[in-house]
C-alpha cells in the first residue's frame, strides 16, 4: 500500500488515551500535540466504550492490567468495537510470551515502562498512518459497492463476461 501524506493523518487523526497514569498520559498528549493530532483521554474503559466515536482515524493507547487474561479481555472488547483503530497496550512489565499472545489477539504494539519518547512517537505515528490507510480502503470498498448497486443490466453483463475471461485465462 502507498504511504499517505502526513497531512492526511494530521488533519483527521486522533490519539485516544484510556486509563493511562498521569506521566504516560502527559507524554502521549505532548507527542500528539507536537505532531498536530487531536488527543482525548478517558479515565476508564467503560467511559471510553460509552462515549467514543468508532469511526475515527487514529490509535488507542490503553494502560492494561498486569494479568494477561484481563489484558486480553480488554483488548478483545476494544478491537471488536474499534476495528479501524490500532491498539497500543502500555504495561508495567510484559514477558515476551505475553506480548506475542497479545499481539496475536490484535494489539498493534506493546509498550513497557519506562516509556521512551521516541519509541512511543514512532508507534503512534505508524498506528495513525495504518488507521488512515484502512479507512481509505474501507471507503473505496463501500463506494465500489454503491456503484455496483447502480450498475445497469448491460454493465453487469459486461462485468460478468470480463470475469469469465479472466477466470478462463487463470485456469489455462
Amino acid at each position: 500500500m502507498s504511504s499517505l501524506p502526513s497531512s492526511v493523518v494530521k488533519t483527521s487523526a486522533i490519539v485516544i488515551s484510556v486509563g493511562l497514569d498521569s506521566n504516560a498520559n502527559h507524554l502521549a498528549s505532548s507527542i500528539t500535540e507536537s505532531a498536530g493530532l487531536r488527543f482525548r483521554h478517558y479515565m476508564s474503559m467503560e467511559r471510553f466504550l460509552e462515549a467514543a466515536n468508532q469511526n475515527h482515524v487514529g490509535c488507542i493507547l490503553i494502560q492494561c492490567p498486569e494479568d494477561i487474561s484481563q489484558a486480553s479481555i480488554v483488548l478483545q472488547r476494544v478491537t471488536s468495537a474499534f476495528a479501524q483503530m490500532p491498539v497500543v497496550l502500555i504495561l508495567k512489565t510484559c514477558r515476551t510470551a505475553c506480548a506475542v499472545e497479545l499481539m496475536r489477539n490484535g494489539a498493534f504494539s506493546i509498550v513497557e515502562y519506562p516509556i521512551e519518547h521516541d519509541a512511543l512517537q514512532e508507534i503512534m505515528h505508524e498506528a495513525c498512518r495504518l488507521s488512515a490507510e484502512e479507512q481509505s480502503v474501507c471507503e473505496e470498498s463501500n463506494n465500489a459497492r454503491l456503484r455496483m448497486q447502480e450498475a445497469t443490466d448491460k454493465e453487469l453483463e459486461v462485468l460478468d463476461l470480463l470475469h469469465r475471461d479472466v477466470v478462463h485465462h487463470l485456469v489455462l
